[in-house]
This record gives structure tokens, C-alpha cells and sequence, in this order.
């Protein structure tokens, strides 16, 4: 099974938003997040976020609450 991205992901330019990505990351107060979210699956939040800009998002779960 192929997992296509969705159509808005693939006009991004990931490399200018890795780099601002990483500055929000270098400063994230938990610095070990093992067992939570770790820096791939936080840097796809994050572009989904930013690109979508949803009025409301719903942290279900918090193992540090690194994400949040």
C-alpha cells in the first residue's frame, strides 16, 4: 500500500521550513520525549499546523507534553 501526501503538502518548501522548524525545536523545554512524539513526527504536526491553521486542535493524549 502506497500512502500519498496530501496535495497541499507536496507545493511546501521543506527545507525553508525545516530550518525554521528547527529553531522552535532547539529551544523545546523536554529535552528527552522518548516514548512521545520525537522530531519527525513533531515536524509534520507542525507543518500541518502552520500550513492549515485549524481554530481549534485537540491534544488527546500527553506523555510529557512535548507536542502540546
Amino acid at each position: 500500500m502506497i500512502i500519498k501526501p496530501p496535495d497541499w503538502f507536496e507545493s511546501l518548501n521543506l527545507l525553508d521550513l525545516l530550518e525554521e522548524f528547527k529553531t522552535v525545536y532547539l529551544k523545546r523545554p523536554i529535552r528527552n520525549n522518548m516514548g512521545g512524539m520525537l522530531s519527525t513526527h513533531m515536524f509534520y504536526v507542525w507543518i500541518t499546523a502552520k500550513t492549515l491553521k485549524p481554530k481549534l486542535i485537540v491534544e488527546s493524549g500527553t506523555y510529557k507534553g512535548q507536542s502540546a
